[in-house]
């Protein structure tokens, strides 16, 4: 399984390189351009995570690759909401996207990670997963919005602008 990390690690940190060139180092990228599917790039380094803990990766190669995988989730996952965020009032049909609800995964994620950090889903992991709870009920409140059909989206973007 030590194997199927390294190949994972280096599929993630090349997908994650051609990802994040393409959005923020284009000559036409900027954070305004963050959309919800961005992030999924971010909750691999989780899995990488939770992978690397569960076969004991510092034990056995001397370097902690969890945590890094960890601290490279929460760096991205941090500039990638924060970006999605700023710029809703910029893309209002991002509001009431379904896409938004990939919000949820790398924190969720995330919870289990620092969980496999302390052994247990202690008081850190459960800020985490109380954090995308609050999360959630945002995302539910416009839910109802969500399944409206395509011409009501219309006239709501057009009363939002």
């Amino acid at each position: 399984l030590r194997a199927l990390w390294a190949v994972a690690a280096t599929v993630q940190l090349a997908l994650t390189s051609t990802i994040y060139r393409r959005w923020l180092f284009s000559p036409v990228g900027h954070l305004g351009n963050a959309r919800a599917v961005h992030q999924m790039s971010t909750v691999g380094w989780f899995f990488l995570c939770n992978l690397g803990q569960s076969v004991d990766l510092e034990g056995a190669w001397g370097i902690n690759f969890p945590a890094m995988s960890f601290g490279a989730g929460a760096f991205f996952y941090s500039i990638i909401v924060t970006a999605i965020f700023q710029n809703l009032h910029e893309h209002p049909a991002d509001k009431f996207h379904p896409s938004l609800f990939l919000l949820l995964a790398p924190p969720s994620v995330a919870s289990l990670s620092i969980a496999g950090f302390q052994g247990s889903f202690a008081t850190a992991s459960q800020a985490v997963f109380g954090s995308v709870i609050v999360l959630l009920v945002m995302l539910l409140r416009l839910f109802r919005t969500m399944l409206e059909p395509p011409s009501t989206y219309a006239r709501r973007l057009r009363s939002c602008m």
